[in-house]
C-alpha cells in the first residue's frame, strides 16, 4: 500500500486486537498504525500491538475520539512505548463540554501537550454524580 502513494499512511481505528494488526503490520502495508486503546482491548493489548509496530520501525498514533477517560488511558499509552508519535484528541469545549466533568482529574493541556497524571492507577477517577446526570437510560 505505502509503495503505491508518496504521502504515509496511517490505518488502524476500526482493528480490533493485536491479530488485527498483524498482518498488516508484517506486510509493512503502512506506515504508521492507529489503535484505539479502547476498540483493541486496553491498555496491555495496545501495548502488544505498539511493541510490534516497534519491530518495524513503525510509529503508533493512537485513535482518540472517545472520552476523557480514553484520553487518560492513551496518554499512559504514550508514555510507556519508545514509537509514540501523537495522540489524536477532541476539544471537548467544540464536542461535548460536559465530557472532562465525567473525570475527578481530566486529562490537562499545557502549550499543546498533555501533562501526564500523577495519581494511582490511571490518575483518576469518574465523577459519579456526573455520570448520573448525563446516564442514558432507554
Amino acid at each position: 500500500m505505502t509503495a503505491s502513494v508518496n504521502v504515509p499512511v496511517c490505518v488502524g481505528e476500526r482493528r480490533y486486537t493485536r491479530f488485527g494488526f498483524r498482518d498488516l503490520i508484517a506486510a509493512q502495508a503502512v506506515d504508521m498504525i492507529m489503535p484505539d486503546v479502547v476498540r483493541t482491548g486496553g491498555i496491555m493489548e495496545t501495548k502488544k500491538i505498539a511493541a510490534m509496530a516497534e519491530s518495524y520501525y513503525m510509529q503508533v498514533s493512537p485513535h482518540n475520539p472517545n472520552s476523557a477517560l480514553s484520553t487518560t488511558a492513551s496518554l499512559h499509552v504514550m508514555a510507556n512505548i519508545p514509537n509514540a508519535l501523537v495522540l489524536e484528541y477532541v476539544d471537548d469545549k467544540w464536542d461535548a463540554p460536559w465530557r472532562n466533568d465525567l473525570l475527578t482529574d481530566p486529562p490537562v493541556v499545557e502549550s499543546g501537550y498533555f501533562r501526564l497524571p500523577e495519581k494511582p492507577g490511571l490518575g483518576t477517577e469518574l465523577n459519579m454524580d456526573v455520570v448520573e446526570k448525563y446516564r442514558f437510560e432507554g
